[in-house]
């Protein structure tokens, strides 16, 4: 119903084809790291079990008239079969970030995200991927975030920004600026002080 309130005339489109994000419904991570994107591009997060597609979001799929998907997460998260029944539907998979944890992924549909759709290579967003969280700040930060073309990184733990560090490394040419979501509880100051040191190069 979400992805469906606004006329399937709004979808976002990638190359001229309506495009979607596909996501596990029952582990937030991979969702939420998409959420600038969605927000930016108007491209609809629908959300599957990881196993079977569901049959909610095969309806949406249709009646939106997606062309072509994105998918956040590995096998794990959204199996091949379910990517195979959205391939029967007609659609195509554009992209898959299939990082080895929720950090990895992340970083994944950063680059694609800076690769493919312009966004900023000078600032991200850094979110707790923290399981016990809930995922709140990078739900909430999705559509400010999007609305400079920012990505969300999201960390592994409170204490562990895994890939997160390597994204920041990746560009610390750029001397990319670091907007951390949440309190000390959410992104431990050690965990900050790992990632600006990656930009900074220290």
């Amino acid at each position: 119903l979400v992805a469906e309130s606004p006329a399937a005339a709004a979808v976002g489109t990638i190359d001229g084809i309506r495009t979607a994000i596909i996501a596990n419904g029952q582990n937030f991570p991979d969702a939420v790291s998409a959420g600038s994107l969605s927000y930016a591009n108007g491209l609809p997060v629908i959300i599957t079990t990881p196993t079977a597609l569901a049959p909610q979001a095969a309806q949406t799929l249709k009646d939106l008239g997606i062309g072509q998907v994105i998918i956040v997460g590995a096998a794990a998260s959204v199996s091949a079969s379910v990517e195979s029944a959205i391939h029967g539907l007609g659609i195509s998979t554009l992209y898959r970030a299939a990082g080895s944890d929720r950090a990895n992924t992340s970083q994944l549909l950063a680059d694609w995200a800076i690769s493919n759709l312009g966004f900023s290579t000078t600032s991200f967003v850094l979110a707790s991927g923290d399981q016990s969280l809930g995922g709140a700040d990078a739900l909430a930060g999705g559509p400010l975030a999007g609305s400079y073309s920012q990505p969300i990184l999201v960390t592994n733990t409170v204490s562990a920004p895994g890939a997160v560090s390597g994204f920041a490394a990746e560009h610390r040419d750029a001397r990319a600026g670091v907007t951390s979501r949440g309190s000390s509880n959410s992104v431990s100051a050690a965990a900050d002080g790992v990632v600006l040191g990656a930009v900074r190069g220290t």
